[in-house]
């Protein structure tokens, strides 16, 4: 049976995704553990503007050079 982790929103990594050969910024919502030992990870990515969630394999997603966590959160 699959694990699931979800990231609260001022957790989630800043990561990349490959989507038709470019990278394309986002943050990571969720990562499931597969019980034949494949990680995948839900993410919410920005591309031409749009505003996409979707699913991608480890092979497809990478950690982030850059933060884009500012304007994420606040701390009061």
């Amino acid at each position: 049976m699959p694990e699931f982790r979800v990231y609260e929103p001022l957790e989630a990594p800043d990561v990349e995704v490959e989507v038709d050969g470019q990278w394309w910024p986002g943050e990571a919502r969720m990562r499931t553990s597969h019980g034949d030992g494949r990680l995948t990870y839900q993410v919410q990515f920005r591309r031409d503007g749009e505003t996409y969630l979707d699913k991608f394999p480890t092979d497809r997603v990478r950690l982030d050079t850059v933060d884009r966590s500012h304007g994420r959160g606040s701390a009061r």
